[in-house]
């Protein structure tokens, strides 16, 4: 049976929507295309980067003379999807002002959050936070955010999310990956009833006894790689 449906135009498609309604309300359509991408694996829930791909040449606007001009990153850590709707798309917000300040302001070094930054979450109606609480320090290196109640971002995303259905996005399939780690088998001496663990298939002596340990039962599974 044929379908219409496609994960990928889908999702991506509609992180694009996204991405574009808050391009135009809290950034005034400023901001350039940038290329959203969905990136697991990470403890972070979105990140920022810059110039990580160019124009192709002969993609271009030879008019304007874009050739190989930078495009910047935006990634989203779908892991992170099943938050709250309000939550993940302020992760979003959040980046998207690093993207205003690579290229209006002047963003620091590292990937440290300056004073400047701040002010560009302050105007869309996210306080800058080291704890994601109203008073915690508002420029550092790790940086979350506080969302404003009543402010831009938090009025606008709640009328966002009751007149469209991003649900799609909570939907996207995360497995948990699976743990390494090896059952530990308790030795016991036969002469003087010391224990030792290890994996099945071992031959072991006591250092005390000289004699040989054996295999008496399994205990808890060992620590994950």
């Amino acid at each position: 049976m044929e379908t219409n449906e496609n994960i990928t135009r889908d999702t991506y498609g509609l992180l694009a929507d996204v991405y574009d309604r808050y391009n135009r309300a809290l950034f005034d359509g400023r901001l350039p295309d940038c290329l959203l991408t969905l990136r697991a694996g990470r403890r972070a829930y979105g990140y920022f980067q810059p110039n990580t791909f160019a124009r192709d040449k002969a993609e271009t606007d030879q008019e304007t003379d874009q050739d190989g001009a930078p495009v910047h990153e935006i990634a989203m850590n779908p892991a992170a999807f099943a938050r709250p709707l309000l939550e993940v798309f302020s992760t979003l917000v959040h980046e998207m002002t690093h993207l205003e300040q690579q290229v209006y302001g002047k963003p620091s070094r590292n990937g440290y959050h300056n004073a400047q930054w701040g002010e560009y979450m302050d105007r869309v109606g996210l306080t800058p936070s080291h704890d994601g609480t109203l008073t915690g320090k508002r420029t550092g290196q790790s940086m979350t955010h506080y969302i404003v109640p009543g402010g831009r971002f938090d009025t606008l995303t709640r009328i966002m999310l009751a007149q469209h259905d991003y649900t799609l996005l909570r939907e996207i399939p995360r497995l948990e990956a699976k743990k390494k780690g090896t059952k530990k088998l308790t030795y016991t001496c036969a002469e003087c009833d010391a224990k030792a663990w290890g994996k099945a298939g071992l031959h072991i002596v006591c250092g005390d006894c000289d004699a040989p340990m054996k295999c008496s039962g399994e205990d808890e599974a060992g620590e994950a790689d």
